[in-house]
């Protein structure tokens, strides 16, 4: 399934994780803390993104969201 596929939340929430481990990555090659405003909008943005993927994905999951189903041909 291509990229174009797919729903708007996992490229968003692929995006969040990224930037977050990116910036906790130059933090700690570069030896220098993350500014406080930098911290807490990282921890704001990643963690509401993150959230509302896992969430939207079980909801899916568990109720059958935008599952296509193929119906049964007889003969």
């Amino acid at each position: 399934m291509g990229v174009a596929k797919w729903p708007l939340r996992k490229p968003l929430a692929i995006f969040a994780a990224g930037l977050v481990g990116l910036s906790i990555l130059w933090s700690l090659w570069t030896g220098q803390d993350l500014p406080m405003n930098l911290k807490d909008l990282l921890q704001w943005f990643g963690g509401l993104v993150l959230a509302a993927y896992y969430g939207t994905s079980t909801v899916e999951a568990v109720k059958g969201v935008g599952t296509k189903t193929c119906p049964e041909k007889d003969g």
